[in-house]
């Protein structure tokens, strides 16, 4: 087992998929390197199995991802090597806004 913690923000709001007969949740994290200067980001494809929290998983929010890596390589059409790096995250963390009056308390 390969465990990875992240930092980063949501590229899209998450989407409910099945996984092995199981609804789960898809979302992808974008990571930048903050050491280095125009550095791009790196793209994490992550799943959680838990839906519930669907909702709150928006583009553009903050989020803490544990979770055991795998990484994909694959060469597409124009011959070009592309590397998936993949997370099946065991925990999830929003950060940043906290909930006020009139927003819904999250479930975690």
């Amino acid at each position: 087992m390969k465990e990875i913690i992240i930092i980063g923000n949501l590229t899209a709001d998450a989407e409910q998929v099945e996984y092995n007969g199981k609804p789960s949740l898809r979302f992808s994290v974008a990571v930048n390197d903050t050491y280095k200067k125009d550095a791009p980001a790196t793209f994490f494809s992550c799943r959680y199995h838990s839906v519930g929290v669907g909702e709150f998983l928006k583009r553009g929010k903050r989020v803490s991802v544990i979770g055991d890596f795998s990484m994909n390589e694959t060469i597409d059409d124009n011959n070009q090597k592309k590397v998936y790096l993949n997370i099946f995250a065991r925990n999830l963390e929003l950060l940043g806004n906290k909930p006020t009056e009139d927003k819904k308390e999250i479930p975690f």
